[in-house]
């Protein structure tokens, strides 16, 4: 995946879960709130570290 694309996706999780936490916290849920922020840093953990799927087997066996 392109790194442009990456940082999008990287910056519209992180701003999705920080929005999600605050909006949880403002009702009164301190565990979805925490929830939120650990799903959101899952999220950007995933993206950067984990290589991007190629698809098939390499038919040269």
């Amino acid at each position: 995946m392109p790194t442009k694309i990456q940082i999008l996706i990287s910056v519209l999780a992180a701003v999705v879960a920080v929005v999600v936490a605050v909006w949880q916290s403002s009702i009164g849920n301190q565990i979805s709130h925490w929830i939120a922020l650990a799903t959101g840093a899952l999220m950007l953990f995933g993206i950067w570290i984990f290589p991007e799927a190629k698809g098939g087997r390499d038919k040269s066996g």
